[in-house]
């Protein structure tokens, strides 16, 4: 019968199997694919799109600000008259400081910039940051600087001199380029700037150089068609850099100038030694934004029409279509494996058919072992399932059931052993007292019948408290409290809490209270007095009874806009963690039952186990709360929480 099951049933599942993951891996390996390719191809042009993006925007940006100041019509009221300098050093210094030049107080033999036209107190100024444009100058037709401003100071002593070695700028790129009116653009490179040190005393005027990495950007002049001069100005090139991408990459980011020089360069350096392999080939390029393929790396350029930089990005293909590639080999390992373990897969799926029942079955003889409440994992939601979930709500029910009929036989067993041990001592002496009268013993007017007569009286006492205390706990949880005479529905707080604390603080003098709102006196609240006092007196009967007599006592009251709160701290031996959830049960004690004195306030002793029960019932029957806070020799805390009535008209 097996070799039939495997011929009937699994070869073909397997076969149909194959056959399925076969089409569906063909499939799914062309149209993954070609997604995978076009986002590879997406992340790589957007990479370099970026990049051009961030470093032509910036330069548009500051070229655009340049040309603005030189559209100034101070420059051409310079070009016709010399004593305007001024005027356009100041243009330039305002530019400069609109622009991000920072300058400070400056430093004894420290480096500070020269005088700026006529403005008084600008000169002599430390340089706290160049800004976007370091240096500026206005280059006549001759070739010789005419004004320049460095970092927002002038030396007019070059042009007093007429220094052709310091103001010479005809054989420069950038002026040859402009006179013959076109945009000039260079790269980073070093470029003086000129300032000169802080002496005060002897106001030393010699300059000093200083070297920094600066892009030139020069441009004609033009008053009408006509050529007036050659405008220059440097800015800072770290834009550049930032616009490349940080940290490693699998691309090569390249920004190189027309003359194939490069300026930047950022992310996997590795591949720099085969750019070279590549750079025929690169230079075929007929589009712009295209990945072209250079071998083992994928190429893609864009060339701005501002600068004439080319910023290119390399990758190899492998980096690229790497994605592409893993999805082959894994595709291939998934139907390999698919086919593999499918039988395993079939004896699994019958194998867990069969659990739900094997669960059930394994379940039932725990039950009938004693182990009440077994609760078994519902897997689904079939007719199983269904079974499932009837069993566990037959378990549960049962258990809970056996748990109320234990906590039941537990009760009663409490109330045996505490009635048998309250009512039997008192009776004895009832009793006793009974025999001697009848026997003639005790006589009135002799010394035995009075102790005699006053034992009975005690007796007589403990059985009225007994008796009152079963009585309100029946009250309390039967609801049937009684409330007369007018307002029984609220009590002033204050007056309730100061004759329960007055009474207890007979039977333990360092009961501290502390009050949290200043209006206290005036708190009502929905609950009787007889009912708010009951409550008190029960919890610091427990608190003087289950601490011990140096220790002190702490009621704590504070209030809210509808509610009141009143904590009752002991530092006694507080109750273990595992009862908290019982210790508000009738006649349940944490103590040996037969330890209980009928005292209210003795301290060592236990109760009836009511106290609590007695709270419990009263703050629910008034819409309110309790919450115990025990540990195990670390004292008790009860928080009684009681609404406030509503506020009267």
């Amino acid at each position: 019968m097996t070799a039939k099951l495997k011929t009937k049933f699994l070869l073909p599942i397997l076969l149909l199997q194959f056959v399925a993951l076969a089409a569906l891996g063909y499939i799914g390996y062309r149209f993954s694919a070609n997604i995978l390719r076009e986002n590879a191809e997406k992340q790589f042009k957007s990479t370099i799109d970026a990049v051009y993006d961030a470093i032509e925007g910036t330069l548009n940006n500051r070229i655009t600000k340049i040309e603005l100041l030189l559209k100034n019509p101070v420059f051409i009221k310079y070009n016709a008259g010399a004593h305007y300098k001024s005027d356009v050093d100041i243009e330039v210094f305002n530019f400069q400081k609109g622009n991000g030049l920072v300058l400070g107080e400056p430093e004894v033999k420290g480096l500070v910039n020269y005088p700026i036209g006529l403005l008084p107190g600008e000169g002599g100024k430390k340089i706290i940051s160049a800004g976007e444009f370091p240096s500026e100058e206005y280059v006549g037709l001759d070739g010789m600087a005419k004004q320049h401003v460095y970092l927002g100071g002038s030396n007019d002593a070059n042009f007093e001199t007429g220094d052709k070695f310091k103001l010479t700028r005809k054989n420069t790129p950038w002026f040859k380029t402009a006179m013959s009116g076109q945009l000039y653009l260079g790269k980073p490179e070093d470029t003086k700037l000129f300032l000169r040190e802080y002496d005060p005393v002897s106001i030393s005027q010699q300059e000093k150089i200083i070297t920094e990495k600066l892009l030139t950007i020069a441009m004609p002049h033009k008053i009408g068609e006509r050529i007036a001069g050659v405008f220059m100005v440097t800015t800072t090139p770290q834009f550049i850099y930032e616009a490349l991408p940080k940290g490693d990459s699998k691309y090569l980011l390249l920004i190189t100038d027309g003359q194939g020089n490069t300026i930047a360069k950022a992310g996997n350096e590795s591949i720099d030694p085969e750019i070279t392999k590549t750079s025929e080939t690169k230079m075929r390029h007929k589009k712009q934004g295209v990945i072209f393929d250079g071998g083992d790396l994928l190429v893609m350029y864009r060339s701005s029409p501002v600068s004439g930089w080319n910023v290119e990005i390399f990758g190899r293909e492998t980096d690229i279509y790497g994605a592409i590639y893993l999805l082959r080999n894994n595709i291939f390992i998934v139907m390999v494996s698919s086919i593999s373990v499918m039988g395993l897969i079939i004896f699994l799926i019958v194998k867990k058919l069969l659990k739900p029942i094997y669960n059930l079955t394994s379940a039932s003889d725990r039950i009938a072992n004693g182990e009440l409440g077994v609760v078994i994992a519902k897997e689904n939601d079939d007719e199983i399932g269904s079974l499932t979930e009837s069993f566990n709500k037959m378990s549960v029910s049962t258990k809970q059931m056996h748990d109320r009929i234990s906590r039941i036989n537990f009760v009663r067993q409490q109330l045996l052993q505490i009635i048998s041990h309250e009512l039997r001592t008192p009776l004895n002496a009832i009793v006793g007292f009974y025999d001697l009268i009848n026997d003639g013993i005790a006589k009135p007017g002799n010394d035995d019948f009075d102790d005699c007569f006053k034992g009975l009286g005690s007796s007589i006492d403990k059985y009225k408290v007994l008796v009152e205390r079963l009585t309100k706990t029946s009250t309390v949880m039967t609801g049937e409290m009684s409330e007369e005479g007018p307002g029984a529905e609220t009590c002033r707080l204050y007056d309730t809490v100061a004759i329960a604390v007055n009474e207890a603080r007979k039977h333990r003098p360092c009961i501290e209270t502390n009050i949290a709102d200043p209006f206290f006196e005036d708190i009502e609240i929905a609950c009787p007095m007889d009912a708010l006092k009951l409550v008190i007196n029960e919890a610091l009967s427990n608190a003087i009874k289950y601490s011990e007599e140096e220790k002190k006592i702490r009621v704590t009251v504070s209030a809210s806009s509808s509610h009141v709160s009143i904590e009752i701290h002991d530092d006694g031996e507080g109750i273990p963690e595992e009862y908290i959830e019982e210790v508000t049960m009738p006649f349940f004690e944490v103590k040996d039952s037969m330890l209980h004195f009928t005292s209210r306030y003795k301290p060592g002793g236990g109760g009836l186990g009511l106290g609590l029960s007695i709270i419990s019932g009263v703050v629910k029957r008034y819409q309110g709360s309790l919450e115990i806070k025990s540990k195990s020799g670390d004292g008790t805390s009860l928080f009684i929480r009681l609404p406030r009535s509503s506020p009267t008209v």
